[in-house]
């Protein structure tokens, strides 16, 4: 999680991590922004929102849903999405896994994910991914490194890379 990225980074446990850069950010922390997040509704392809080109928010509260758990940034982030549109979704099923949000959609449960974690893992045949709208939300991911010990070379490196990716919707 992003604390605990954080926690590495202060007691040197770890010499660099990606996380939301905009969203919750680290202190202390020199920052690389590496590409920008939108979400998605994970859904059936033939059920209800089949043709739907975008769905809200708030209609995305009103489906059974599979979400990521509360303690992982992805997850405040949706609830904050969602109570911008004034509504507060009812997961039928929380878990800390991407597989298993995927694996729960192709059940019927509607699932959040970001885009970038789709060129990772595609889609499974059966399943459509909308953006969700009302508000459009997007957050910047980026590799993080403490500010106060000397960046090694591979950590020099690291921070150099080509910076913002592009990825599908």
């Amino acid at each position: 999680t992003s604390r605990e990225i954080a926690d590495g980074l202060v007691t040197g446990e770890l010499d660099a991590g990606l996380t939301y850069l905009d969203n919750e950010p680290l202190a202390g922390v020199r920052s690389r922004p590496l590409w920008d997040e939108r979400y998605l509704l994970l859904v059936p392809a033939d059920g209800e929102h089949s043709a739907a080109v975008t769905i809200s928010w708030a209609e995305a509260a009103e489906l059974p849903l599979c979400l990521l758990t509360p303690d992982m940034q992805h997850r405040r982030i949706v609830d904050a999405a969602f109570a911008a549109a004034g509504v507060t979704p009812d997961p039928v099923v929380e878990t800390n896994s991407i597989t298993t949000l995927i694996a729960h959609a192709r059940t019927g449960l509607g699932g959040v994910t970001a885009q970038t974690w789709l060129v990772m893992q595609p889609l499974p045949e059966g399943l459509r991914a909308i953006p969700l709208v009302d508000p459009v939300v997007e957050h910047t991911i980026g590799v993080v490194t403490s500010a106060s010990a000397q960046p090694t070379p591979v950590i020099s490196e690291l921070l150099s890379l080509p910076a913002p990716l592009e990825f599908g919707p």
